[in-house]
């Protein structure tokens, strides 16, 4: 209470045009601080609401893929290819997918397939199936042709192997 005493003397003692002017400058660092105050929260809380309308978006947007993924869930079986030789179910997989067979090469464990297709997307799906056999993609190289003269305008340069079964 010793300073606000002081304080009030000192004002006391000025002329007026002293004291209001002081008391004007208080009053203006007072609403600048108070403007300080509000301004940065008002900054915050625009930066929040943006957030919050990025991750509505995020969570809209995944709530849209939940289709497609469920869509890409395999039901593999196995049974089909049991007693099936390795040359034979490459081959029955590629005339189901429609595809043009290019090269097919058997090195030890390994296979190399080279396969041509009108659609990126016939080889993926062929892939698929390769897996649901129970061979394994060590290497995959899709590339366009540049024919125009031809209706294949891609090639797959695959290299397969056996699973080791468990």
């Amino acid at each position: 209470m010793n300073y606000f005493s002081s304080a009030a003397r000192l004002i006391d003692g000025l002329r007026s045009r002293d004291r209001r002017a002081i008391i004007i400058g208080f009053g203006i660092v007072v609403a600048v601080l108070a403007f300080i105050l509000v301004e940065s929260r008002w900054q915050s809380y625009i930066d929040m609401r943006q957030v919050l309308s990025d991750r509505k978006a995020d969570v809209e947007w995944i709530g849209k893929q939940a289709p497609i993924i469920k869509n890409l869930q395999t039901g593999c079986t196995r049974g089909v290819i049991d007693g099936m030789a390795s040359r034979e179910f490459v081959t029955m997989l590629v005339r189901r997918n429609q595809l043009q067979l290019g090269q097919l090469e058997f090195v030890g464990d390994s296979i190399a397939l080279t396969v041509l297709s009108s659609n990126p997307n016939d080889i993926l799906r062929l892939m698929e199936q390769i897996a649901c056999g129970g061979l394994m993609l060590n290497q995959l190289n899709i590339e366009k042709v540049s024919k125009f003269s031809e209706s294949l305008n891609y090639r797959a340069d695959l290299d397969l192997r056996a699973e080791p079964s468990l």
